[in-house]
Parts: C-alpha cells; structure tokens; sequence
C-alpha cells in the first residue's frame, strides 16, 4: 500500500552549491547550480525508508523482494523490446548508430542496444513541490558534477570496463609532471589507474576509458596538478567522486 500521506501536500528540500561555468558561450562567466546527489540509493535504501516513513504494510524483506523480483522482470522485458513505464519514469530500448543502406547487416560494434530514460507526469508533477536553497559556492578547487557511462547511459551510478565515461566537472583537467598525476578507480581493494590515452582532457570535460574492473563499487579520483590555463601547481591535488559506482 502507498504511504498514506498524500504526496502532492508535501514539501522537499534539496541543497545545491553553486559552481562557475567555464565552457565558451553565453552562459560563460555565469554560475550553475549542482545538488550534491551523492551514492545513489540501493533498492534497500529506498525499501527501508518506504518502511520507516509508514503506509507500507508488507515486511521490510518482502518489499526488497517484491521489488528486486520487479526490476528483474523489467529489465527482461526490455530487453525483448518492450518499453517500461511505471508511472514516474519511461524507459525505452533504442539502437544506436546508423546504417548506411537499407541492406546493411549490424555492427556490434557500433549499433548496440541502448536504453532511454523520460520522466513522466506524476515525477514532474512532483517535482513543482521542491525548494531549492542555495548554500553558495562550491569547492573551487575541482569538482565532478556527474560521470556517463556511455554504454550503459546511466549517470552517476555504473561503470563498463573496456567502455568510455563522460566526466563533466571544474578544474578537473589532468596536467603535470609528476607521475601520480591520472585519473583512477578505487576502492577498499586499492586504486587503478586509466592507462589508456584520454580521448578528451580539458578543464570542464575527460572522456576516458574504464579498465579492466572487478565487479564491486567503485569511485573516481583525479590526480591533477592544473591550476588554470598554463599554470600548474607544484604538487598534485585529488578531486574525489561524489557517488560511488557499480561495475557489474
């Protein structure tokens, strides 16, 4: 059953910094604002406040179960094609890439099964019962605002070895001569290092490549000795991930 209290009468709050916005154009020299989201919530998170907050009459294991048993038959159906819609969100397989004649074969390489995300009605509906408040600047020294993987489009939550991510950020450019300066994953079972060649490496965008990962959770750090255009710090600083990612 669904939390009694009715949803729309509700007011959320979210916190948000403040961060300079370098990239040329009109909106150069002007500020955004990033809610500072953090590990994304497990289905147990989200299962235990459900409890917490009340309404939800079924045990706490009975809805992890009920849930996970949900998300495995949706990801199943999506994957034969079906769209999802589960009254907040829409999820809608796609094939990526193009063909250059009516006759061409697929290319694993290039047209792959993608998925698309549309947030429906009852979320945008809900999202008009939000107060943001503003808590002023954020860390000017380098910050990662979100992280794409690129396979799977999600944001802030996965990371595909041998596959691309997106790093969008301030002063997150990777420059210097000493040899710690890199772009790492890490965890409880250490740190590993992108060793491959950036494909993109500049102050508010690095496209690089996930290594080969274990499946665990992971978060990204920079090692990083920029400053600003054609200035360098003596020594590096390290720019730490907000969320932590699962590699599968």
């Amino acid at each position: 059953m669904a939390n009694e209290v009715d949803e729309h009468l509700v007011t959320h709050e979210i916190d948000a910094y403040l961060y300079a916005i370098h990239l040329p154009g009109k909106a150069e020299g002007k500020y955004m604002a990033r809610t500072k989201s953090g590990t994304p919530l497990s289905v147990e998170n989200v299962c235990a406040a459900a409890v917490e907050r009340g309404g939800v009459t079924m045990p706490y294991a009975d809805l992890v179960r009920g849930v996970k048993a949900y998300l495995h038959e949706a990801a199943y159906q999506l994957t034969d094609g079906f769209a999802i819609e589960n009254g907040y969100i829409g999820i809608y397989p796609r094939i990526s890439g193009t063909f250059s004649t009516p006759h061409d074969h697929i290319d694993p390489a290039v047209n792959r099964i993608e998925f698309g995300f549309r947030t429906l009605k009852a979320l945008r509906d809900l999202a008009g019962h939000v107060q943001i408040h503003l808590r002023g600047l954020a860390d000017v020294e380098g910050h990662i605002y979100q992280v794409e993987d690129i396979f799977s489009g999600s944001i802030n939550h996965l990371l595909t070895p041998n596959d691309d991510v997106i790093i969008t950020g301030d002063k997150i450019e990777i420059a210097g001569e000493d040899s710690s300066c890199g772009l790492y994953c890490f965890n409880q079972s250490g740190e590993f290092k992108v060793n491959h060649v950036l494909i993109k490496n500049s102050p508010s965008e690095i496209i690089a490549r996930i290594p080969v990962l274990s499946a665990g959770k992971y978060q990204l750090k920079i090692r990083t000795q920029f400053s600003r255009k054609d200035i360098n710090l003596k020594s590096p600083r390290e720019i730490l991930s907000d969320a932590e990612f699962e590699v599968q």
